[in-house]
């Protein structure tokens, strides 16, 4: 599960927005903002129109498979990837009878080969993923050698040297074996490069895709970064992808009100793709806010979702939903359909799992953690401050305490109080591990980054490295290790 989970989201990062790195005509330019828009049906249209008169083309072959890359990582449908794969290696076939002397030869076979191994390790399929996988590398690896100074080559090698430098130490094995030993600040530097070539009018086609990968590797590495597309000058309410990317730093911002508004925006977008995840996430917005319709959501992205990812974890947001309004019986047969349906394949899914499998947290605690979510600190202090004894009966409800009063402070920027809560959340030790107690641990030494307390934030960092067998371990895993790389 771990290797897939992994190598899926570096596989994303390199091509969930690869396309139109080289010279197109107006029609083929529209067709590539359609795709990138998830306007499938309308740039099918086009590109139909265009191969009457050029037929088995590179670019339209490039195209199409980008475009059917995006709608099953999407719709996360099995069945229909399997039935459209044979498709997708013609459309490979066709680009790689390309010239080999083009640096695009090498840019495009890689990415291709890194969306097919990314679909292929979504749905499970190890031995395959990792063949297309190692062929993606050696393209890409191969491309930035002879042409290093390419730009859209760039963001391609930025991705790989974070991404294996930022491995987890009992995976950095195959990584070595391969040959591949990463650099985290190399790649931070590349990206970085190319979001500002993008601004030169010849490469200014690539700065939505590069600012996309620039800001979500950021976010993914650090957790303090603030970064929106909206200061690159790109609008979310307009474009699915950049609104997937934008409402990661609007949950950690707690801004619900426009992360909700900035989705209801993008699903209204006529002859949009349906994005069920978009769906699942606001869902969740409303469920923070207090929404009576928050259910609603929920329960449409349990019918639409054509795969089994954030099904376990919609189920638990309805149990939520249910226990605040003090129907407990619904709660409980949400509680006990976590435990039957979907898979724990992805982070959220393994965390309602876990929380499932044991006693539910206080209901005061349920309710400070929404107030966290949706951004009221201040509430979370009075709700918890000196209430101890009387909320907590576990010792999860005692970790989830401090932890909760810990983060608020840091959020409120009270540095002192804050290391004080969390240093008391990491006393509690539960089986099996919470993500929240691995966090606690990460954001102490964050804290002590922050402060310049190097050799406690170390400490911390190490910690984290420690832990195993826990919801979101790979992101953890590489937020300490980019840690411990700045502390270097």
């Amino acid at each position: 599960m771990r290797v897939r989970f992994l190598f899926s989201l570096l596989l994303l990062l390199v091509s969930v927005c690869s396309f139109a790195q080289f010279p197109m005509d107006k029609k083929l330019k529209q067709a590539h903002e359609l795709i990138f828009t998830l306007k499938f049906d309308s740039a099918e249209t086009i590109l139909n129109s265009y191969e009457k008169d050029h037929p088995n083309q590179q670019t339209t072959s490039y195209l199409r498979f980008n475009l059917f890359f995006l709608r099953h990582f999407v719709d996360e449908d099995e069945a229909a990837f399997t039935k459209d794969k044979r498709k997708m290696l013609d459309w490979l076939e066709v680009v790689k009878d390309g010239d080999e002397s083009s640096p695009y030869y090498h840019l495009y076979v890689g990415e291709m080969k890194f969306e097919m191994a990314a679909l292929e390790l979504k749905f499970g399929r190890m031995f395959s993923g990792a063949q297309y996988a190692l062929g993606a590398l050696s393209s890409m690896e191969d491309g930035q050698e002879e042409y290093p100074d390419f730009v859209p080559l760039k963001v391609g090698a930025g991705v790989l040297n974070v991404a294996i430098g930022s491995v987890p130490d009992n995976y950095r094995f195959l990584t070595s074996m391969l040959g591949y030993s990463g650099d985290l600040e190399l790649g931070l530097q590349l990206l970085r490069e190319s979001t500002q070539v993008s601004e030169q009018p010849q490469w200014s086609y690539l700065k939505t895709k590069n600012v996309f990968v620039y800001v979500y590797v950021a976010q993914q590495l650090n957790p303090n970064v603030k970064l929106s597309v909206k200061s690159y000058g790109l609008d979310p309410h307009t474009n699915p992808l950049l609104a997937y990317l934008e409402s990661r730093l609007l949950q950690k911002e707690g801004d619900m009100d426009e992360l909700i508004d900035m989705l209801l925006d993008v699903r209204a977008i006529p002859g949009v793709h349906d994005f069920p995840y978009l769906v699942y996430t606001l869902g969740r917005a409303k469920l923070t806010r207090g929404d009576e319709d928050a259910n609603l959501h929920l329960l449409s992205y349990l019918q639409m979702n054509k795969g089994v990812n954030y099904n376990k974890s919609t189920l638990r947001f309805l149990s939520w939903y249910y226990r605040l309004r003090g129907q407990n019986a619904r709660m409980e047969l949400y509680r006990s359909r976590v435990l039957e349906e979907g898979t724990a394949s992805v982070g959220a899914d393994l965390e309602a799992l876990r929380e499932c499998e044991v006693e539910p947290i206080a209901l005061e605690l349920l309710k400070a953690r929404l107030a966290f979510d949706s951004g009221q600190h201040q509430k979370v202090l009075r709700m918890l401050k000196g209430k101890e004894s009387q909320i907590c009966r576990t010792q999860n409800d005692h970790m989830e305490f401090h932890y909760r009063l810990g983060r608020s402070y840091e959020q409120l920027e009270d540095v002192k109080n804050a290391i004080t809560s969390l240093t008391n959340a990491i006393k509690y030790t539960i089986e099996p591990i919470t993500v929240n107690r691995v966090y606690s641990e990460l954001h102490l030494a964050l804290l002590y980054e922050q402060t310049k307390e190097f050799v406690k934030a170390r400490e911390h960092y190490e910690n984290v490295l420690e832990f195993d067998d826990y919801p979101w371990y790979e992101g953890t895993q590489q937020k300490a290790k980019a840690g411990l790389e700045r502390l270097d």
